[in-house]
């Protein structure tokens, strides 16, 4: 790899038209450590036609596949078609900070890294809700509170977020990608595709993920993300993801252990002890949903045994399907 200025591939996969897409591509071009980018587009051939013409004369590759293949596999399709170095992977409704490409490979050229990634920081559409507490932030995508190890710079965890991760090339290649099993797709809500690659790549490469928290993402929140039902929905999936990983590699699931334990010991109590002295109402009901969703999580832990993992097929748009 080169040391100094190593090329990077972009990968943003989108599923459908998105109103962001276009503001994430155009942060991507404003990045002072330019990199290629590559757009998979699944179904949408309107969209991939446009997008094509949009960026025809801009550093910018769309990957069109007819029908609906999942994330997972949109993200490996994109590295096939990536030409750098350093593969690196962001969302549709994400907006990368402008040095968020350097700071990627500040962690490649002075860390001797072989994945980095950063923090993904919630962009809401109103004030936060006391729903969604900074402990739970993972619930929409972002970086929650605990995520990293205490103290400042760069540091090892075991993975981030899929919309602000990255791998050197030849490493991804060699892990085979993504597991295509895992990762949203039609019909399949079933995540956890970055911890699961990134404890293959522990187990294989002796390394973690290392955590830079200047190469930040913002990533946008929607509405329907923050109501009672998804939030308890999306919990119960992310317990039955969980269970999936245990299964899957068991010795990967410490990051998890002690997350709960932090909630638990520290978090909790803290907030309790705050409803007296602040005499707010506000830290109880954030206490309420800390517990409510720990408990869907384990419910969903607990009936993921009878979760089955197939490899997806490519599903036809469903007007494709009547022509």
């Amino acid at each position: 790899m080169t040391p100094d200025h190593p090329q990077v591939s972009v990968v943003c996969s989108v599923a459908g038209p998105n109103d962001r897409l276009e503001t994430a591509i155009d942060c991507l071009l404003a990045q002072t450590h330019t990199p290629q980018i590559v757009v998979t587009v699944d179904d949408a051939p309107d969209l991939a036609a446009s997008l094509a013409d949009r960026y025809a004369d801009a550093p910018v590759v769309i990957d069109h596949t007819p029908g609906a293949t999942g994330l997972s596999a949109a993200r490996n399709r994109g590295a096939t078609v990536a030409d750098g170095e350093i593969f690196a992977f962001t969302d549709a409704d994400c907006e990368p900070s402008e040095d968020w490409v350097a700071e990627l490979v500040r962690c490649y050229a002075a860390h001797d890294a072989i994945a980095a990634g950063g923090p993904a920081t919630p962009a809401w559409p109103d004030d936060r809700p006391a729903r969604v507490p900074p402990e739970l932030d993972w619930l929409i995508g972002a970086t929650h509170r605990g995520f990293a190890p205490d103290g400042e710079g760069i540091r090892e965890v075991r993975n981030t977020f899929g919309c602000n991760i990255s791998f050197r090339a030849d490493v991804f290649d060699a892990l085979g990608g993504f597991d295509e099993r895992l990762g949203k797709r039609p019909g399949h809500e079933i995540q956890g595709e970055e911890a699961e690659l990134c404890a293959r790549l522990r187990e294989r490469f002796g390394q973690g993920v290392h955590y830079n928290p200047d190469a930040v993402v913002t990533h946008h929140v929607d509405d329907y993300q923050l109501e009672r039902r998804t939030i308890l929905e999306r919990s119960f999936l992310q317990g039955r993801s969980k269970r999936l990983l245990a299964d899957l590699l068991p010795d990967a699931t410490d990051t998890e252990a002690d997350y709960l334990g932090r909630l638990l010991g520290t978090w909790v109590p803290e907030r309790l002890t705050q409803t007296v002295t602040d005499r707010s109402p506000r830290p109880l009901v954030e206490t309420a949903w800390l517990l409510a969703v720990t408990a869907a999580v384990g419910v969903g832990y607990l009936t993921g045994g009878t979760t089955t993992l197939e490899t997806p097929t490519e599903t036809p748009h469903p007007e494709a399907q009547t022509q």
